[in-house]
């Protein structure tokens, strides 16, 4: 083999190993963002949660051909129990005989001593008086009225918590291996024509 031969043969060895390395970061990019997908669906098919709600905790790193690596983290805190299954899903007239809530597609479970409130910010949730309450006559603005502080606000889990379920991260660990073949095939054969 004479001297430019092995020149350019070098120089297209150097191509293929770019472009390889192209495919396979196109192909992790692809596959990150499918199960990113993948995992707000099959959330939101365990849980009563809103697809805006995990879809806005999910953060996708993209992989680049210098660094092959695309990760995905969800990240927030407790979601209030009144962004989940509400029975009432308002703020009620007459109190009811009991308010209900349901995290997961079980269905609807009394939660005892809570009920459906909106504060004076207009924020609407589920509350519990807390065990130090006490009703006492409160004036305030010319108003008078009882009052029976403090409460707390009720809360269900995070979504990392809801994305982090094993069935939920048992199926995204199975579509994850299945788009990164079909895409990773589909890169290289697109390389090779």
């Amino acid at each position: 083999m004479r001297i430019p031969e092995l020149r350019n043969a070098i120089r297209q060895m150097r191509r293929v190993q770019d472009d390889a390395s192209k495919a396979m970061s196109s192909a992790l990019n692809r596959t990150i963002h499918g199960v990113g997908t993948e995992a707000t669906r099959k959330t939101k098919e365990r849980f009563f949660v809103k697809t805006a709600d995990v879809k806005g905790t999910i953060r996708i790193r993209n992989a680049a051909p210098e660094n092959l690596e695309a990760t995905m983290t969800a990240k927030s805190t407790n979601l209030p129990l009144m962004r989940f299954k509400t029975n009432p899903g308002k703020v009620p007239i007459r109190r009811p005989t009991a308010t209900k809530s349901a995290v997961r597609r079980a269905g609807l479970v009394p939660v005892h001593g809570a009920f459906i409130a909106r504060m004076r910010s207009g924020h609407v949730g589920v509350f519990k008086r807390m065990r130090s309450w006490r009703h006492k006559k409160v004036t305030r603005n010319g108003r008078t009225y009882w009052s029976g502080l403090p409460i707390r606000e009720l809360y269900g889990p995070s979504v990392p918590g809801m994305v982090g379920s094993r069935k939920v991260v048992d199926h995204v660990e199975q579509e994850a291996k299945r788009r990164m073949e079909t895409r990773l095939d589909h890169e290289i054969n697109r390389l090779l024509r």
